[in-house]
């Protein structure tokens, strides 16, 4: 089925589950060395896959990592909260 994208001409090839709602994933990249500890994508993450990190960067912060056991759904609020742009969004 073809799903018209937002405000634009051009059609994705998207899934959808039994009921018809669109299943999205994706996967995120942060820049630890941007990251300054805010924790503002912690917590707009729908998901929670983004945790509090252990490792300190090279300004003393100790930034944001990824949490595995969680699916990122590409929703890219993350990487729009972020006041750093430290977050890049891919989705599949």
């Amino acid at each position: 089925m073809r799903n018209k994208a937002f405000a634009s001409d051009t059609f994705y090839f998207r899934k959808q589950d039994c009921f018809g709602d669109l299943i999205l994933k994706g996967f995120i990249k942060i820049n630890k060395e941007l990251c300054k500890e805010c924790h503002l994508c912690i917590h707009v993450c729908p998901n929670s896959h983004i945790i509090p990190g252990k490792e300190y960067n090279a300004q003393g912060y100790r930034s944001v990592c990824v949490d595995e056991k969680k699916e990122c759904n590409g929703c890219a609020l993350c990487a729009t909260m972020c006041p750093d742009i430290a977050i890049e969004v891919y989705r599949e």
